[in-house]
């Protein structure tokens, strides 16, 4: 039983991951380096308090997220540079080519889901197993958050310039 929680939640993460990646994406509407900066800034600031890591797993473990994040940030921008969804494109798609591009998508989303499995596998030499499991919180946590705050805040005022308060 907690070994299918454990993977709905992992699928899960992976579809929440998707979610914000393209809705970041959507919401580009200035050079983006400034924006990513601080949200990079912002999640490191926010895994690192919820992890409260030692300065030994800080030292093994952020070189291991940091490749891991840069391997899926480049197949999801190699993905939606060959697929692109929207709504004109999608009427003047035959069934066929929607089911291809499902198939693709579905492709995707499991090869995704091999990259977190092998992450995860990777983390297990470097974290306890329960700052993995807080690890995959904070991550969905922290994109509730953003996504909270792109939603309710001014335009110019959407990504955090500082680190989250301690709760």
């Amino acid at each position: 039983m907690k070994t299918k929680q454990l993977n709905f939640r992992s699928v899960m993460l992976v579809v929440v991951f998707f979610a914000f990646s393209f809705t970041v994406v959507a919401q580009r509407d200035k050079p983006s380096s400034d924006r990513e900066e601080r949200i990079k800034t912002y999640k490191i600031a926010y895994i690192t308090e919820k992890l409260n890591l030692t300065t030994d797993e800080a030292e093994k473990f952020w070189p291991v997220y940091n490749e891991n994040e840069k391997v899926m940030q480049n197949k999801n921008k190699e993905f939606r540079k060959s697929h692109n969804i929207n709504p004109e494109v999608v009427e003047d798609m035959t069934d066929s080519e929607a089911q291809q591009f499902i198939i693709d998508l579905l492709n995707h989303d499991q090869e995704m889901l091999d990259l977190k499995k092998k992450f995860i596998s990777d983390l297990k030499g470097v974290l306890p197993q329960k700052k993995i499991l807080i690890l995959m919180e904070a991550e969905k946590q922290f994109r509730v958050d953003l996504m909270k705050r792109v939603a309710r805040s001014p335009r110019e005022e959407r990504v955090p310039r500082s680190p989250p308060e301690r709760r």
